[in-house]
């Protein structure tokens, strides 16, 4: 069956023109990992126009599955030397580094950066298709990676030229299992730690209304002792002392009358 070239691509599908190449490169040797990369792309396409609304969309979907339903079976058939698609891209990618990417990466010269985007793009692409199987990357694929970056990073650094990461779409990172179980851990940990700060702060919310309506409850208490003070201080003016018969009380009476005197002249000044 003839291969999608990436010229039917439409403009806004431009993101999936250099699967579709690298999955025409490879199907020669690995008729299965192509099947991957262009079943990839249609997943990628579906993500950039769910609708197919814009031109040329829904006609690129339809050549792409009828391609992908013609292959499925044909790939399946063909003798993998893995059992599963995941074992098979991985093993896939390293063949494909050890035999193009790196070769690509030691002839790099100055006057050739098209070979450092190709030998990029290309790890890239293996690394997207990897990732959407949704499998745990292994240590061997993760260290030639790492290894490719370095590599390009340098060379660029060399010729003073970044352009080639600007480029090339980013990489996601490809996290393996134990990274993610420590991801989850560390997020656990936050959530439960940003729980305890939320239920202190609002314990201390509570703690400073209850204060504030304590107080306010000592103002008014302060408050009504006062007036009842005001007004038994009042009575006391206004006894007739001379009705009073008793010396002692009348004494008594009188010195009270003279205290709270004295206390209101103070309070006034003040």
């Amino acid at each position: 069956m003839a291969n999608l070239e990436s010229e039917v691509v439409p403009s806004s599908l431009v993101e999936v023109a250099p699967i579709l190449r690298l999955a025409n490169d490879v199907e020669a040797s690995n008729p299965r990992v192509a099947y991957l990369c262009r079943f990839y792309a249609f997943e990628k396409a579906c993500k950039i126009d769910p609708t197919s609304s814009r031109r040329g969309v829904r006609q690129f979907k339809t050549a792409l599955v009828r391609r992908l339903e013609h292959d499925q079976d044909e790939t399946l058939r063909a003798d993998r030397q893995k059992g599963s698609d995941a074992c098979e891209m991985q093993s896939f990618y390293q063949h494909y580094n050890k035999t193009y990417i790196q070769p690509l990466l030691d002839a790099a010269d100055k006057a050739d950066r098209a070979q450092l985007k190709k030998a990029y793009q290309t790890d890239a692409i293996f690394l997207e298709v990897l990732k959407s199987l949704k499998v745990e990357v292994a240590d061997e694929v993760m260290e030639a990676h790492t290894k490719i970056i370095e590599r390009i990073q340098i060379l660029c650094a060399l010729e003073d030229d970044g352009e080639i990461f600007e480029e090339c779409p980013p990489q996601e990172p490809i996290v393996s299992e134990e990274s993610k179980l420590k991801r989850e851990n560390v997020d656990q940990k936050s959530f439960l730690i940003n729980t305890i700060e939320e239920g202190n702060k609002q314990l201390l919310e509570q703690l400073k209304k209850t204060n504030e309506q304590r107080q306010q409850f000592l103002d008014i208490q302060s408050k009504t002792y006062a007036l009842k003070e005001i007004g038994e201080e009042n009575k006391i003016l206004l006894l007739d002392l001379s009705s009073i018969h008793n010396p002692h009380i009348r004494s008594f009476m009188e010195g009270e009358q003279t205290r709270i005197l004295q206390k209101r002249n103070y309070q006034y000044r003040c």
